[in-house]
């Protein structure tokens, strides 16, 4: 490439030779150790013109670029701006470069710079019906968005509005892409009253009901946490409560009881969910007391259910009707239990003491609770 940087087939077909070679994972690496990430992007600005080595350099980045050290090499090399100069013309290998590039954090802020967020989004709507081009622009979108910078930006440029639109249109098989993708724009906080102005609290709640079946744990697991994000909102909030999400959530407490990981996720939602009012009295008709106090029992020795829990217990005893079943499923006794466990650490004795805090404003419950302490270790 370096003898013959000036012949426009040499530089195509070694291209190519590049592409091939990375399917190797020891060749990937070796290319990066001979120069190969420099001599690409200086082909690049050498045939601006060149439509094929233009197309050809992309798809070589989506390769060169599994490799962590060349993905590094790459960026430094200049290869974000190059590539989002490629955009307009080569849409699907430019996303499926931006994709690869985007697993590295310096290179993730180098492509927002470059103005690559919305280049993407530009892609996705001048490419509405190419299942191809919207494919790879969310895996994009979702990768692009874990750099904050980028959230506001892809936000901005209506990626939240069109990932839901996405749910309504594209096959199931991408949704879970999709949920991912808002999970990390959500996290901004326009973003996420964006999303939730699209119907992405309706939607979330439908696509997990219509996949409870079928979808794994780790798909469940990733739709609570989407759904506790989207919750941080209170109108998003107030709008989960109305899809039916208390009795969602109740639903997936029962049937992976004996989870540890699922459970952590639910309880937070639920105590997420229980800021709400009228979400709190749905979670209790739905069962989720005695769910609640059977998941502190089944996983006394996970620190992290614990504290879910008790700061669940905290929101969700604001509810009168709920305290009382809180006390009827036995939650006083595990309390206790709690308490006398956590003695020597600060910040779990505390959450305790405030679960029995708002416990005790139900009489039977203060006397339980009384009692149980009174007696000795």
């Amino acid at each position: 490439m370096t003898t013959h940087a000036a012949d426009v087939d040499v530089q195509r077909d070694a291209l190519a030779a590049m592409e091939r070679l990375c399917a190797n994972d020891a060749n990937n690496a070796k290319l990066g150790e001979a120069g190969a990430c420099e001599r690409l992007a200086e082909s690049m600005r050498a045939h601006v013109s060149s439509a094929a080595i233009q197309q050809q350099a992309l798809r070589a980045i989506a390769q060169l670029g599994k490799n962590v050290a060349n993905r590094v090499k790459l960026g430094e090399a200049g290869v974000c701006d190059l590539l989002a100069e490629r955009m307009r013309e080569h849409a699907p290998d430019a996303l499926r470069a931006v994709v690869t590039l985007g697993k590295g954090s310096a290179n993730r802020s180098k492509l927002g710079e470059a103005g690559v967020c919305k280049l993407v989004m530009r892609a996705l709507t001048m490419h509405a019906y190419d299942a191809e081009v919207r494919w790879h622009a969310i895996q994009a979108i979702a990768r692009l968005g874990e750099n904050d910078a980028n959230k506001v930006k892809l936000g901005e440029a209506g990626a939240c509005g069109h990932l839901i639109d996405g749910m309504r249109t594209i096959a199931v098989a991408t949704h879970m892409i999709i949920i991912g993708a808002v999970g990390t724009l959500c996290e901004n906080d326009a973003n996420n009253a964006k999303f939730g102005e699209a119907g992405a609290c309706e939607r979330l709640v439908l696509f997990m009901r219509g996949h409870s079946g079928s979808a794994t744990i780790e798909q469940e697991a990733l739709a609570v946490r989407v759904m506790t994000k989207l919750g941080k909102n209170s109108l998003n909030n107030a709008k989960l409560g109305e899809a039916r999400a208390c009795e969602l959530v109740a639903d997936l407490m029962w049937l992976h009881v004996a989870d540890v990981g699922v459970q952590r996720h639910v309880l937070k939602a639920v105590a997420m969910l229980a800021e709400n009012d009228a979400n709190n009295a749905k979670l209790g008709e739905a069962g989720a007391c005695g769910l609640l106090v059977e998941s502190m029992r089944a996983h006394a020795d996970d620190a992290a259910v614990q504290a879910f829990a008790l700061c669940a217990i905290e929101t969700f005893g604001r509810d009168g009707a709920n305290r009382v079943e809180l006390g009827q499923a036995g939650v006083c006794e595990v309390l206790v239990h709690a308490m006398r466990a956590c003695a020597g650490h600060a910040v779990r004795l505390a959450a305790v003491v405030r679960a029995i805090a708002v416990l005790s404003r139900n009489d039977a419950n203060s006397a339980r609770l009384g009692l149980l302490l009174s007696q000795p270790q």
